[in-house]
């Protein structure tokens, strides 16, 4: 019994040897036959084509995140000072002319636009607005008076010249009238049946009607000279009293201003801020070229995002970023791109965008930094990272031309988190493209004899048939 057992063990070896040995001779053979396959050299040499994978070039709708330092801005700032006016105070005015009577804020303190802020006194200013009200009313009373003036002697024209036409009238029926009593009066005298001083008294009417028709038309004359001088005359002492009236309510107009500039407000709704400079106090004198304190909006807060320069041209309008700031670890706020500065920073190798995150209750202040994540959605034609040789500053794929190799030059993007690489140029949605394994011999070589891969090469890229896996 124990040595049938011992024959038995001994059979049991021999079949595992012999089993083991099988094995590794049918993997040797699967070795070398998938290695004769591949091999480019043997494949040339045998006159087959070339076995490779593919891919399709895809356009694929990409998300990507791109990461920079920030921190963060009012969205608004607004300084405040003395407006100038050339009617009372001037950049170049004296300091001591302007002081502050009363100051309804402090620093810290929330304004709305239009809230007065400080108001400031000015000596004499109360006389010099109540000169130029006098001046503006004694002008536009004056005004109206030419208008009214003007109206009137138009009308004294207009009877002027009526009275002269109805004259000329009279003077011409008054003449043919003389002229035919002279004749009568002629024949009579020839006849004797008048005597000579009659005559001459008719004569003498003749001719006198004949001067009054005369001097009636030179009247007639003189009065439409006269209505169109005084036209003249009018228009100009009407322009030089709307042109006062004009000037005292331009004056007027501009002293009000000044008053109102005495009582500065705000602009926009915002915090009170000094910049470390000392509070203004009552009865303080101030200069028209001082800033005075700034009135800041950080609703929304305005976040810069030092911006990689190799991503730049990924960077729009509205894409939508994550923001963590050291203030708040914990805590992530949602914002907008919402500009895009044109200038790259060579010393820091960044762009700068600027996000604006909504602040309704002003928590985020100015100043503070953190880190921002903008979310880049965009369409990109992709192939596999596996698909390009890159030899210095090019780029290139060999494609799948009608069952040949064709080696292609591309431009291409940055690598993919999914294996990816972006194509920029080179290559159409739908072309096919060879991807290389790192195990065939001389991978890495394009140009010499022994490459993986010649430019013509004929190749097989049923892969799933020379590897058996169909």
């Amino acid at each position: 019994m124990g040595r049938i057992r011992k024959q038995w063990r001994s059979w049991a070896t021999g079949a595992i040897v012999a089993l083991a040995t099988t094995g590794v001779a049918w993997a040797f053979f699967y070795s070398y036959h998938a290695r004769s396959v591949s091999d480019p050299e043997r494949s040339r040499q045998a006159g087959r084509p070339i076995p490779v994978r593919t891919a399709d070039a895809q356009q694929k709708d990409l998300e990507e995140v791109v990461g920079g330092t920030t921190l963060t801005a009012a969205s608004q700032s607004y300084e405040v000072r003395i407006p100038p006016s050339q009617a009372l105070f001037s950049v170049s005015g004296p300091a001591g002319q302007l002081a502050v009577k009363n100051i309804y804020v402090h620093e810290g303190q929330f304004v709305h636009a239009g809230d007065v802020i400080l108001e400031l006194d000015d000596p004499g200013f109360a006389e010099v607005l109540k000169a130029r009200q006098m001046a503006e009313q004694a002008a536009k009373a004056e005004l109206a008076e030419v208008e009214q003036a003007v109206k009137l002697k138009q009308r004294i024209r207009e009877l002027d010249l009526q009275s002269a036409i109805e004259q000329i009238k009279y003077r011409t029926e008054d003449l043919a009238n003389k002229a035919s009593a002279e004749k009568i009066f002629t024949s009579l005298l020839e006849s004797h049946s008048s005597s000579i001083l009659e005559f001459y008294k008719v004569r003498s009417d003749y001719l006198q009607a004949k001067y009054d028709l005369a001097e009636a038309k030179r009247n007639l004359q003189r009065t439409q000279d006269a209505a169109k001088y005084g036209l003249l005359h009018d228009a100009a002492l009407l322009a030089k009293a709307v042109s006062d009236y004009e000037g005292a309510k331009a004056f007027l107009t501009q002293t009000q201003q000044d008053f109102r500039r005495l009582k500065i407000t705000a602009t926009i709704n915002g915090f009170i801020s000094y910049d470390n400079r000392p509070e203004i106090i009552r009865g303080a004198t101030l200069s028209i070229a001082d800033t005075l304190m700034h009135v800041v909006m950080f609703n929304p807060v305005r976040v810069h995002v030092d911006f990689p320069q190799e991503r730049i041209d990924m960077a729009r309008l509205g894409q939508e970023a994550d923001l963590v700031l050291d203030s708040w670890p914990q805590e992530v706020f949602k914002g907008v791109v919402a500009q895009i500065t044109p200038q790259v920073t060579p010393q820091t190798r960044t762009g700068s965008v600027w996000l604006m995150v909504d602040n309704p209750d002003n928590r985020i202040k100015p100043g503070i930094s953190g880190f921002a994540r903008i979310k880049i959605k965009r369409k990109a034609l992709v192939v596999p990272e596996t698909a390009i040789r890159e030899h210095g500053t090019k780029a290139v794929v060999f494609c799948l031309e009608q069952g040949k190799a064709k080696a292609r030059e591309v431009k291409t993007g940055p690598i993919l988190e999914t294996g990816l690489r972006e194509i920029r140029s080179g290559l159409t949605p739908g072309e096919q493209v060879i991807i290389f394994e790192g195990f065939y011999r001389h991978a890495g070589s394009l140009t010499t004899k022994n490459g993986y891969l010649q430019d013509g090469d004929a190749v097989d890229a049923s892969w799933r048939q020379w590897t058996r896996r169909d």
